[in-house]
């Protein structure tokens, strides 16, 4: 959503344009307002007959999607460490290899 409240795409993402807080209303239903820019979302046509800015109110849906599982991964910087070594973080004397070195043999 722009500074003058209308929606629209853009190549670039923008969180402050991108944001909306749920607004439920005593009916039921819900409104989206920007919370950067304090509008409420439309999608009337920019010319509306009447002239007068139309709320669009939603009907919130429960979600009846199954969730797919997904299997639960090593953080990357875990990974990098042997636990059950001495030399945990790999820093011994045979792990680092000079650069200079390896051209020379």
């Amino acid at each position: 959503m722009d500074s003058e409240s209308h929606l629209r795409g853009q190549g670039i993402y923008s969180e402050d344009d991108c944001t909306f807080r749920e607004l439920l209303l005593a009916d039921g239903y819900t409104r989206f307002i920007s919370s950067h820019h304090g509008f409420p979302v439309s999608l009337a046509p920019r010319h509306s007959p009447d002239r007068h800015t139309v709320f669009t109110r939603f009907l919130p849906l429960r979600n009846t999607l199954a969730r797919e599982s997904v299997p639960e991964q090593t953080p990357d910087n875990q990974r990098r460490f042997n636990m059950d070594s001495e030399d945990l973080l790999g820093m011994g004397l045979n792990a680092m290899v000079s650069p200079q070195f390896t051209l020379d043999q």
